[in-house]
């Protein structure tokens, strides 16, 4: 008989609930989180699947589970609606296996270690960028406080040139460390863009992307990784919306509302796709994208249209992936 797991897995301990076909309880425990006890756990019911919600430590569960030959079920937190009530480990542990064995969960998409690593690639570089913007905003608002200026006009944008490093040191025992700390994110920051040019020249499929104007090396690369495999999407609109940028509706009989959009999925993957929309219109004026933009603009202004631009650009990063081709101007 084929057996169901529901794991509400945590950083230190995760529970179970195995259930058969009809939804009998069959066993029930906690343990803790540890390899060797999702070792036990696969061997113990080699036959059973394993459903389990994605979280912030699914994917290394899921790879010790894959590794003894057990099937795993991911789910997306976002697609599950538990009843209100009682609510703790158990409870959820039974509920996922309950709503499997009903048929009413979606798979939540695991990416392959390559994917992964190129996630991890693209974040961090993301990560490095936040936080220089960070130290440079502190850095400002010390000069601010101690009302230095380095130059005779209004403009300090060139506070961390080289010329200024010495006199910048002896504003506040603070800056040495910060500036230490911008040295080391600059040194790392140059390497991983060395290392995102390499993989847009070697990745065939991220090269077709650099082809759309707008997108450099680390917007190409990091839509890539992001999307993984492009078959998983049955179509362009499925893209635009796992982006989160398709309107939010809300139908009653007759009635349809539109609103916003869902801003569902990766933040930074939107904010890449609004920056090179605005790249793209304000350079490539000839783009049958541009052309929508100005019309879009005129009927609904600047900003919404350059969101629709984003939707579209997520169109067309699918139609470059799905079909193996090249952006073209005229459409």
């Amino acid at each position: 008989m084929a057996y169901i797991v529901g794991l509400d897995a945590h950083a230190k301990t995760s529970t179970f609930k195995v259930k058969d076909e009809n939804g009998n309880l069959v066993a029930t425990d906690t343990v803790p989180s540890t390899r060797a006890s999702f070792i036990e756990l696969a061997r113990t019911y080699p036959s059973a699947t394993v459903v389990v919600e994605a979280s912030s430590v699914h994917e290394w569960i899921h790879d010790v589970l894959a590794a003894e030959g057990a099937e795993v079920f991911a789910c997306h937190p976002v697609n599950i609606r538990r009843v209100l009530g009682k609510k703790n480990d158990e409870v959820d542990a039974g509920f996922l296996a309950d709503a499997y064995r009903l048929g009413v969960l979606t798979r939540s998409y695991v990416p392959p270690h390559n994917i992964r690593a190129l996630r991890q690639l693209c974040r961090r570089r993301a990560f490095i960028t936040h936080e220089t913007v960070r130290i440079k905003n502190r850095i400002h608002g010390i000069l601010k406080r101690t009302g230095q200026r380095f130059q005779d006009d209004d403009d300090d944008s060139n506070v961390f040139a080289l010329k200024n490093r010495k006199k910048l040191e002896t504003v506040d025992p603070e800056i040495p460390s910060l500036l230490t700390f911008l040295d080391v994110f600059r040194t790392e920051r140059r390497r991983l863009e060395r290392e995102l040019a390499t993989i847009a020249d070697e990745n065939e499929d991220v090269r077709r992307l650099t082809t759309i104007p707008g997108f450099g090396p680390f917007t190409a690369v990091t839509i890539y990784a992001e999307i993984g495999d492009v078959t998983r999407f049955r179509n362009a609109n499925a893209l635009a919306a796992y982006f989160g940028l398709t309107p939010s509706e809300i139908q009653s009989g007759e009635t349809l509302v539109r609103g916003h959009i869902t801003k569902r999925g990766n933040s930074q993957v939107r904010w890449l796709l609004s920056q090179a929309s605005w790249i793209h219109v304000t350079t490539t004026p000839r783009s049958a994208l541009t052309k929508a933009y100005k019309r879009t603009s005129k009927r609904t202004g600047k900003k919404r249209a350059i969101i629709a631009t984003a939707r579209r650009l997520a169109k067309i990063t699918y139609h470059i992936l799905h079909d193996k081709t090249e952006f073209q101007l005229n459409g």
